[in-house]
């Protein structure tokens, strides 16, 4: 206990005890941010076609020799809307080919949101076509 009031000591008088007490609330509130419930409720007010393009990755992924060895670029490609729930998707991906290489392809994916859960949930989602485009 004595070694605690020593710490607080030296660091008043260093007058880094408020800087200190700063920091550690700011890292509260990040990490309270951070795992909020607000994923659900995120979620919840997204439509389908936000989470399309993201989960067309698992469909094109079950697709590859080296599913775990891939890149996709940041932002969607194109995604088209086929019905109120079913969604066309052309991307790039880049992966590993059957002889170890790595090659960016380009792919249509066909999926549809089973209408009902958590959006970002792959088990709402069932994938139609992928094919890679030359």
């Amino acid at each position: 206990m004595k070694q605690v009031l020593l710490f607080f000591q030296i660091m008043s008088s260093r007058k880094l005890l408020p800087g200190l007490i700063v920091i550690v609330l700011m890292m509260f509130f990040l990490v309270r941010c951070m795992f909020s419930s607000n994923d659900a409720s995120s979620s919840s007010s997204k439509s389908p076609i936000d989470c399309a393009y993201t989960m067309s990755h698992d469909c094109v992924k079950a697709k590859l020799n080296f599913p775990t060895e891939v890149d996709f670029p940041f932002g969607p490609g194109t995604l088209k809307e086929l019905s109120k729930d079913k969604f066309q998707i052309y991307g790039s991906v880049t992966s590993k080919n059957g002889f170890g290489v790595k090659i960016t392809n380009s792919y249509m994916c066909e999926l549809t949101y089973n209408g009902s859960g958590e959006l970002f949930d792959p088990a709402n989602w069932s994938c139609g076509d992928v094919a890679f485009l030359k």
